[in-house]
């Protein structure tokens, strides 16, 4: 396949920008304008062509779908082609996505970084044409966007042959799976649906601003709010400042735990006063009805930015301002914005669902038999674990004891404490549209003790984690545990990624030996910290546990989605869940899910649970399930 390597420069000015607007918006947008566009074949030299016209005509001279298209945020170039130019390549390639894999994620990764990275250090400064057009430039200054344009695609390439290095195939294919879900959009929106979510998320906010009893200039103020709490006798918590060395501010900030706590305080006027705050702060409910009104307008196709391999453990993140990975299942609580996501006419929409990835793979790691066991015999065992918890019989129609279950079998395999399960329990309950659950502190530190006296295993493998594990990233001597192998400052994983720990430090202490899952130790590792984006990051046992667990099932769920991908059109992926479109059949309903007779389900969800529940070559005795549906909306 020929490789086209291209990049666009386009009109903007001080309004009309990416820095305020998102992609798929600025792309899209009446004020749109290609200036220009670097055109580069296989090992050619580049070439740059000015004006829509010139554009066109150069494009269409290129076989798209036999083509590779290669950019620096294919996202951008590839929307820009499909949408105003019409082509679509056979498959996409991105120099951003694979630096986000190879790269620690306190590095930058723009085109000039990367470049640098690799010893290229040509790159030029860009021309300034803001607020110009086309017919506005000079002859100078096409002069000089040329060669800035030129030299930025002739970098790509040197790039991407460097990158191509070892760097695994199944992740190419992952990156161009996830670019194609952007720059080829299917999807469509139901309007009417969607503004009505729009209109419900602001009955919720101002009910939740009416009930706490404060104004909406209280509750935005941080002085004010302080002074509302202090009224309530709420000894305001605190945190350091992050500009001011040595000085605590209010840790009032709705993404503060110790606010969320507050959620739990026995006085119900707190709640309400606290909720009322979260209401007033947070605006996301409303922006996501909002964008995904704004991308389905004029019956355009909503395209689905996911950024591949943004998380420290590889897991997609959401993007374009808009984000379908957190979008609630609730009908209660923004369940709608899901309903309103439309699969193309004549085509439904397949969800399948890895069940519990996370809770099985670490009860893999720690060899923990008894759950790994109860998950072969389909046990529930959030009802199970809830039992021994309550004292009692617990089933499926006990909603918030089975909640609790699982919010302890999902979470409390990584280490969490009391205060922690505490806040999550009420947080997520809120989220997912189910009575708040607030449980008494002493009642979290039992349900702790109890998912570690039945776990045993799970406090063995935190320790290996911390003392064995970070020992030998530190010490760099290659240390082999099941199908990860821990090497100075990294932990190479079964896709051939690793995960990266730059500047690992800790304190080292010595200590009497003995052994832990079979490997010799005679030190205890403490106080360890690596260089994260923002600062130094804290690492230990538990943490290093979820990180690897994480990355595992990570991995698990996209051998899934290439496999799914090789036969039918991936449209979305949400965490554990992938969704993708197969044709409606006659004689199959057009939605439909685990509940019905297998011989009535979608033969395409019987062809993808199969796959979803397929152990991985490097862990052939991990039980993996799942779980599915399917409907001419993305309903699951």
């Amino acid at each position: 396949m020929p490789l086209i390597t291209l990049d666009f420069e386009t009109y903007w000015d001080a309004d009309y920008t990416l820095r305020k607007m998102s992609t798929s918006e600025y792309v899209r947008d009446p004020r749109f304008e290609a200036i220009s566009c670097s055109i580069k074949v296989d090992d050619n030299a580049a070439f740059c062509y000015f004006g829509h016209d010139a554009i066109k005509d150069a494009l269409a001279r290129i076989k798209w779908k036999e083509a590779v298209l290669l950019a620096h945020h294919t996202h951008f170039d590839g929307l820009i082609l499909s949408h105003h130019f019409g082509h679509v390549p056979k498959r996409y390639a991105d120099t951003l996505s694979m630096a986000r894999a190879l790269h620690p994620k306190n590095e930058r990764n723009d085109l000039a970084t990367v470049a640098v990275h690799y010893g290229k250090t040509n790159k030029l400064v860009m021309p300034d044409f803001k607020g110009k057009h086309f017919a506005d430039l000079t002859k100078d200054e096409r002069r000089d966007i040329a060669a800035y344009n030129n030299v930025d695609v002739e970098s790509c390439y040197e790039i991407y042959q460097e990158m191509l290095q070892g760097f695994p195939v199944t992740e190419l294919d992952l990156i161009d799976i996830t670019v194609r879900m952007f720059a080829d959009p299917v999807l469509r929106v139901d309007m009417k649906l969607a503004r009505q979510e729009l209109k419900e998320e602001q009955q919720r906010k101002n009910q939740a601003i009416t009930e706490s009893g404060a104004s909406i200039d209280t509750l935005s103020s941080n002085p004010k709010f302080v002074v509302a709490l202090e009224a309530l006798g709420v000894d305001v918590p605190m945190k350091p400042s992050p500009s001011v060395p040595n000085k605590a501010i209010p840790a009032i900030a709705k993404s503060d735990e110790a606010l969320q706590a507050l959620l739990t305080h026995p006085d119900p006027r707190v709640q309400k006063l606290v909720e009322g705050r979260l209401a007033a702060k947070s605006t996301i409910g409303e922006s996501r009805a909002l964008r995904m009104i704004e991308r389905g307008k004029n019956r355009m196709r909503l395209p689905i930015y996911l950024n591949y391999a943004a998380a420290h453990t590889f897991r997609w993140t959401g993007g374009d301002k808009f984000n379908p990975q957190n979008f609630k299942q609730s009908q209660k609580v923004g369940g709608k914005l899901r309903e309103a996501i439309l699969a193309p006419p004549g085509y439904v929409a397949v969800v399948v669902d890895s069940s519990q990835i996370e809770a099985r793979i670490v009860a893999w790691l720690a060899g923990c038999e008894h759950d790994l066991q109860s998950y072969r015999d389909k046990v529930d065992l959030y009802c199970d674990f809830a039992t021994k918890a309550y004292g009692r019989i617990v089933t499926k129609a006990d909603k918030e004891e089975r909640f609790v279950g699982k919010t302890c079998k999902l979470g409390l395999g990584f280490g969490m404490g009391g205060p922690k399960l505490q806040t999550t329990l009420l947080t997520q309950s809120i989220a997912q549209g189910l009575s708040p659950v607030r449980l008494p502190l002493e009642v979290c530190y039992g349900l702790v003790n109890t998912y570690r006296t039945d776990s045993k295993e799970m406090p063995a493998l935190w320790k290996y984690m911390n003392d064995m594990g970070i020992g030998a990233m530190l010490s760099g001597r290659a240390l082999t545990y099941k199908c990860i192998t821990f090497k100075k400052g990294k932990i190479e994983l079964p896709s051939g990624l690793s995960l990266l720990y730059p500047g690992l430090t800790a304190n080292i202490v010595e200590k009497a030996g003995g052994r832990m899952f079979r490997e010799q130790f005679t030190q205890s590792v403490q106080d360890a910290s690596y260089v994260s984006a923002r600062s130094r990051t804290k690492i230990y046992g538990g943490l290093l546990t979820e990180n690897i667990v994480q990355a595992l099932a990570r991995i698990v769920v996209a051998d899934a989605m290439r496999e799914i991908a090789e036969k039918y059109r991936v449209v979305m992926m949400t965490h554990d869940e992938i969704v993708f479109l197969a044709p409606i059949m006659k004689g199959y309903a057009t939605a439909g899910d685990m509940k019905l007779p297998q011989d009535q389900w979608h033969p395409a969800l019987t062809w993808a649970l199969e796959i979803m529940r397929k152990p991985p070559s490097w862990a052939p005795d991990l039980p993996l399930d799942a779980e599915g549906g399917w409907d001419v909306c993305y309903s699951k």
